[in-house]
């Protein structure tokens, strides 16, 4: 489950980050995307806790 997750999110956040920083230049925008994408990052480094 967290694989499909972590893929539909992957999705929808890169072009966020394309889309804030290079079209629109806005700063803020940006950084929360980073943010975003950072955090994405460090949850799927976390292991999966068994059932």
């Amino acid at each position: 489950m967290k694989l499909r997750l972590s893929l539909f999110v992957v999705i929808i956040s890169l072009p966020l980050l394309y889309i804030s920083g290079a079209h629109l230049q806005d700063g803020q925008l940006s950084t929360w995307a980073i943010i975003f994408v950072t955090a994405l990052c460090l949850w799927l480094l976390t292991p999966e806790r068994n059932r």
